[in-house]
């Protein structure tokens, strides 16, 4: 009976080591698949943050590059003022000129 009893407590020994080990293991593969996990999630905030920063880029460089257009704009705009400006004052003194002599 003794026998009986030690092989029973054996096996149960046996099967609970096995199942300690089984639990172990399980636990090693779920926290390896958390940090790959965490480290797939930093590279995707780590990506997202690059394209932030190049959209940032870019979105300064045609902000940029609208001020320089609208800055050209308006010195051609000032520009042509002047010439209209110049173009009054000449048709006005050839016509008092014309006037003058007429």
């Amino acid at each position: 009976m003794r026998h009986i009893v030690e092989e029973k407590e054996e096996k149960i020994s046996a099967s609970l080591q096995k199942y300690e080990e089984e639990q172990k293991q399980r636990e090693e593969e779920w926290k390896e698949k958390y940090e790959k996990m965490q480290e797939e999630m930093e590279e995707v905030k780590q990506m997202d943050e690059e394209k932030r920063k190049v959209r940032e880029t870019e979105i300064d460089s045609v902000l940029e590059e609208k001020e320089t257009m609208i800055n050209e704009l308006k010195q051609k705009n000032e520009e042509s003022e002047r010439n209209l400006v110049c173009l009054e004052e000449s048709y006005e003194n050839f016509r008092l000129e014309r006037e003058w002599k007429d």
